[in-house]
């Protein structure tokens, strides 16, 4: 098949820091190449993948993330090529989601984040705006709270195992790898250490408002030297 896949553009693909949904798309991208499929990722310039690379920017724009115009150039850069394939594959988020529903070619929408709350009640009238959207989710368990959005399919998110090598040796530290929000739980990390009694190392992405705000109330006041 000809599959366009387009990726979040804040982050090159796959990230080099921070960027989980970049390393999704990566091995997806590559996946489906490696398959035998004819696919077209759009990402960033200074993304690296099996598949052919389209960008609007040659390197991600991670200090403007949120803003919408960047975003907007990014898919309707996609969107001018959609004739080319016989179905797409959007990544981008809500936006994404809307724009796939102004053309004629079929497109499936990834759900990358949970659906409780204000994203639930987003998708849900995203949704009835793109009549024709069709949802993927990775897992059975996000679907709950709104499970009678069109869901097409469930595709867990790939690993690549290589990156984690297992050792047979217990660490002497705990280690979070996530942004600052609660969704992420950090604060759960931090009394599960504190029951354990192990020191625990924590790397994250901490740039927004929201995220600061979470970190300076339930992280910061647990750090220690």
């Amino acid at each position: 098949m000809r599959i366009g896949v387009i990726s979040p553009v804040w982050f090159p693909v796959p990230p080099t820091g921070y960027g989980g949904i970049e390393s999704v798309v990566s091995l997806l991208s590559d996946g489906l190449a490696d398959a035998g499929h004819d696919v077209v990722l759009y990402a960033s310039g200074d993304s690296h993948t099996r598949a052919e690379l389209r960008s609007v920017f040659d390197t991600a724009p991670s200090d403007r993330i949120g803003q919408s115009f960047w975003e907007l150039r990014h898919a309707i850069g996609a969107l001018v090529d959609e004739r080319e394939f016989d179905v797409l594959n959007d990544h981008t988020g809500l936006l994404g989601l809307l724009l796939t529903g102004l053309v004629r070619t079929p497109s499936v929408h990834t759900v990358h984040g949970p659906l409780t709350g204000e994203p639930g009640v987003l998708y849900a009238l995203a949704c009835r705006v793109n009549a024709r959207a069709r949802l993927i989710s990775l897992s059975l368990n996000q679907r709950k709270p709104r499970p009678q959005l069109p869901w097409l399919a469930n595709c867990p998110n790939a690993l690549d195992f290589s990156l984690y090598p297992v050792s047979p040796h217990r660490g002497d530290y705990l280690l979070f790898v996530g942004r600052m929000s609660a969704d992420k739980g950090c604060h759960r990390a931090v009394a599960v250490a504190r029951e354990a009694g192990l020191p625990l190392k924590i790397a994250g992405k901490n740039r927004e408002p929201l995220e600061q705000q979470y970190f300076h109330e339930f992280v910061e006041p647990h750090l220690g030297s």
